[in-house]
């Protein structure tokens, strides 16, 4: 059995395709851009702005509370999202059921970061959205070697990288 093949088989993840492959890895890209363009948007744009607003004579000292305690719950989740959909048994694999939850449940903590109108709401707020995406993002890192052949996790790597600097950077453009 081919390395590739048995991944899969320990895993319980299927290897991509040749086809399966190229459609993974741009998917891959797309999810790995849009979460650091999150990540960038709302910490260094929109956070910082919603606390000006909020308390603009402590906005120094607020955001550094909300991002030194949201930091926590990033340090805490993204091994617990981890470990979660490594034991996750179904029918579309061990992580795209968490993908997919955690994915709608970054929707609804964005609106609640978005409504928050106090520096106590704000850092819930952040503070949920920290934890729901290390969670997307443990299940979404875990994806290449568990569908990804080890001969190609390489260009796998490449992609992740070139797609998490646009995400940064297109995340980080105000307006």
């Amino acid at each position: 059995m081919a390395s590739a093949e048995l991944a899969g088989v320990q895993t319980g993840e299927r290897p991509a395709g040749r086809g399966g492959l190229r459609r993974l890895l741009v998917s891959i890209g797309i999810a790995n851009a849009a979460l650091y363009a999150l990540y960038v948007g709302v910490l260094q744009v929109l956070l910082p702005l919603q606390v000006e607003a909020i308390d603009r004579a402590h906005k120094v000292a607020v955001l550094g509370l909300v991002s030194g305690v949201s930091a926590i719950f990033a340090a805490a989740f993204n091994p617990i999202g981890g470990a979660l959909s490594d034991r996750t048994r179904s029918r579309f694999g061990r992580r795209a059921p968490w993908l997919l939850g955690a994915g709608a449940a970054v929707l609804v903590a964005l609106s609640v970061l978005g409504r928050a109108s106090t520096v106590l709401a704000v850092l819930l707020g952040w503070s949920l959205v920290q934890a729901v995406t290390n969670t997307y993002q443990a299940a979404l890192t875990a994806v290449v070697p568990d569908r990804v052949p080890q001969q190609r996790r390489g260009v796998a790597s490449g992609v992740v990288g070139v797609a998490t600097s646009v995400g940064a950077v297109a995340g980080g453009r105000p307006g």
